[in-house]
């Protein structure tokens, strides 16, 4: 693809740090690279995305979305980036129901990977879905902010956990309740998914 659009570009680069991503996240399986997909809104300006249900492909994309840099700076003198998505509620509703898999979710992000240095981006991704696969909902922040903004917009969020990864060879993290500052150092990823869950 990137050979019959004319070689190497900041488009075809960026869709390889997404791969990079997705399979840093062991989640690779659930998504399929389909060059034919255009969105009907003309204000697209990078990756565009579309989401079904596996055991209902019939009933149609029931979340859709991409990237529109620049729509809000139509309104304001600021260049802002954006990216976002619509879910088609009732139809997710309809077929969850048909699968038989509808259930009350309680939790809503109970930890963040905290953003050091953005070229360790996958192992970041890679860490927040070991939590993730435990049951974990985890976030992880996207740039390399100070930390001091970083830690407002945990706790403005209200999550609980702060996970931090200084050493990208070691297989330890620091662990930080944000609620009280308590910090473990040094821990396995493991040892953090129990203090997370109180197992």
């Amino acid at each position: 693809m990137e050979t019959m659009a004319g070689g190497p570009a900041e488009d075809t680069q960026r869709l390889r740090e997404i791969h990079t991503y997705i399979t840093a996240m062991e989640i690779s399986p659930s998504f399929v690279l389909d060059p034919s997909i255009t969105r009907g809104l003309d204000y697209y300006t990078g990756i565009v995305y579309e989401t079904f249900l596996n055991g209902l492909p019939e009933i149609g994309s029931i979340c859709s979305g991409g990237r529109y840099d620049n729509l809000a700076g139509l309104y304001m003198k600021e260049r802002i980036p954006g990216v976002g998505s619509s879910i088609g509620l009732d139809r997710l509703l309809a077929g969850l129901d048909q699968l038989g898999i509808t259930h009350k979710q309680a939790s809503f992000t109970r930890a963040v990977v905290f953003c050091l240095n953005s070229e360790h981006m996958p192992q970041y991704q890679k860490i927040a879905g070991f939590f993730r696969d435990r049951e974990i909902a985890c976030e992880v922040y996207p740039d390399a902010k100070k930390m001091s903004q970083q830690y407002a917009w945990a706790e403005k969020k209200t999550i609980p956990w702060g996970i931090l990864k200084e050493d990208i060879m070691e297989n330890t993290i620091t662990l930080k309740n944000l609620l009280t500052r308590e910090t473990l150092i040094g821990i396995t990823p493991e040892e953090a998914a129990e203090k997370i869950t109180g197992n």
